[in-house]
């Protein structure tokens, strides 16, 4: 593994708050030489991944959703100045 990477990963981690606990481990990667499309590589490297997490892979993904819009009539603010919204005719 590049020394940047180690070097990176632990500038990374000593950011984090001490109750998460990252472990780096280090897979090989899949031959790119051997005839194999990209897609393929990339397909079976994404298993070795998945293969190595312990327990259940789970998603990290954020389900986090964003803000609603403010109601018509109210008024919004961003760097560039406020605004109020128009409202429409009943």
């Amino acid at each position: 593994m590049p020394a940047w990477i180690k070097s990176g990963f632990g500038e990374y981690v000593k950011r984090l708050p001490p109750e998460i606990k990252v472990e780096l481990l280090e897979l090989k990667p899949e031959e790119r030489t051997s005839g194999k499309t990209v897609e393929k590589a990339k397909a079976l490297e994404g298993e070795r991944i998945l293969a190595a997490i312990p327990g259940e892979p789970r998603s990290t993904r954020s389900t986090r959703r964003a803000a609603p819009s403010p109601p018509r009539g109210s008024r919004s603010c961003s760097p560039a100045g406020c605004a109020t919204a128009p409202i429409p005719p009943s």
